[in-house]
């Protein structure tokens, strides 16, 4: 079965990102996709603190 997937885009050159196909994911099952977005939130949540605690860290030993 194929899904409509939500798409995370970066731009590395800018430090900017957004979300891409979400019109076709919102025709998915409500339910379904609140359950998939918390458990993304939940690891993004937990790579940026990873990201905020590596640039304090750098930014403490004056390697920024």
């Amino acid at each position: 079965m194929k899904y409509n997937k939500l798409t995370l885009k970066a731009n590395f050159n800018e430090g900017s990102g957004e979300i891409g196909n979400k019109e076709k994911w919102k025709k998915l099952d409500p339910l379904l996709r609140l359950d998939i977005l918390k458990d993304w939130i939940a690891e993004l949540n937990e790579e940026y603190k990873i990201a905020f605690y590596d640039n304090r860290n750098l930014m403490e030993n004056g390697k920024w």
